[in-house]
């Protein structure tokens, strides 16, 4: 695995344009706009009713989910949403009511950088059946979004050497190692 940092100039570059206005990002506010629907698809935080709409499936495609009930779905999702800087967000294609896309980005706080904060991308997965149509690099832009607004001064994630090129094609660059041990 490789860890992926996000340039400063890269991260104001690939800033999101699917409206064709800037985004404003504001501190109070709990949670980003949906965006879209943009070609059938919107971009939203995922919600209570998405366990059937195939996000746990969607997850299936990258690693082991387990077994997790509607009930403990229901559970961690309210867990998640009480924590601040903590994000997962979907790609819902409109017109089937199907999750297509998602991550979740966290931040953590830091004491360097003047008590910074950096965000983590994680779960990264897009449906097989629509890879290669760029919601890829639009969860990557999404997630540049949600850094922006939590105050980040960086933006990394961990990925296999399968999809260095492709973050490396969104700004993002080969940073250190990542290392691991399983509990």
């Amino acid at each position: 695995m490789i860890r992926l940092a996000l340039t400063a100039a890269a991260a104001y570059l690939l800033a999101p344009k699917v409206t064709g206005r800037k985004l404003t990002l504001r501190r109070p506010k709990r949670t980003l706009p949906k965006r879209g629907p943009v070609n059938g698809l919107v971009v939203r935080d995922l919600e209570a009713g998405d366990f059937h709409k195939g996000f746990l499936d969607l997850l299936a495609q990258l690693t082991d989910v387990g077994q997790v009930t509607e009930e403990t779905f229901k559970k961690r999702l309210k867990e998640i949403n009480r924590r601040h800087g903590h994000h997962v967000y979907v790609i819902e294609d409109v017109e089937t009511g199907r999750l297509v896309a998602t991550a979740a980005v966290m931040t953590e706080q830091k004491f360097i950088h003047s008590c910074g904060q950096v965000a983590h991308v994680e779960d990264v997965v897009v449906d097989a059946s629509v890879r290669g149509k760029g919601l890829g690099r639009l969860l990557v832009n999404r997630s540049l979004d949600i850094a922006k607004f939590e105050g980040c001064y960086k933006l990394i994630l961990d990925c296999s050497n399968d999809n260095v090129a492709f973050y490396q094609k969104c700004g993002l660059e080969a940073k250190e190692r990542q290392m691991v041990k399983y509990l």
